[in-house]
């Protein structure tokens, strides 16, 4: 449970995937049919800061949900995030 919170750590702005994306010129998002990925946080929040940055971001695979993006059910693995 906390080994995300470890690697992450408390600051957004020293997490791996924030160095790793700065320094990215596309995102590449892949869609599966098991996730809706708009209903994670995680994922809503790197699309969010790929926006921020102004990286391209591609979104591929098909979409069975088909929902309408609200970020407010978002939910995470563990509540504390």
């Amino acid at each position: 449970r906390n080994v995300v919170r470890q690697e992450v750590g408390t600051c957004l702005a020293e997490a791996p995937f924030e160095k790793a994306l700065q320094k990215a010129k596309e995102m590449l998002v892949v869609r599966n049919r098991e996730q809706d990925l708009y209903t994670r946080a995680w994922c809503v929040y790197e699309i969010f800061r790929a926006k921020q940055l102004r990286i391209p971001v591609s979104v591929c695979g098909s979409n069975p949900f088909r929902n309408k993006v609200d970020i407010m059910r978002c939910q995470a693995s563990d509540a504390d995030d």
